[in-house]
């Protein structure tokens, strides 16, 4: 990485998470759930001023920081100690309780 340090090069997510065998015998309700999704690698905020920019530069949610967030917890051990848990689609609800309900309209349309 030009520091020194060895390129070390990262598990798949899916195959990652979950991947302790010393937890086979604790039931994933009982451990931490890490949500992922391969889709999280394609999603970017669109600009709150321009719909046509789909980039995501002028947000911080974006797929190179959900990776490097996982890379994280693979490198500590932590995502190989979690229980995986699916994705679904958040409600209009749920989406206004943090975002702007025209905002949110513009998002699904």
């Amino acid at each position: 990485d030009g520091r020194g340090r060895p390129r070390i090069e990262h598990g798949d997510p899916e195959q990652v998470i979950g991947s302790d065998p010393s937890l086979e015998a604790i039931t994933p309700r009982r451990r931490v759930g890490l949500v992922y999704d391969p889709s999280m690698d394609a999603h970017y905020a669109p600009s709150p001023t321009n719909t046509e920019d789909t980039s995501g530069a002028h947000h911080p949610e974006q797929p190179a920081r959900a990776r490097a967030a996982f890379r994280t917890l693979e490198l500590s051990g932590l995502a190989q100690r979690c229980a995986r848990v699916g994705i679904r689609r958040a409600s209009s609800r749920e989406l206004e309780a943090v975002h702007d309900a025209d905002y949110v309209d513009r998002m699904l349309r």
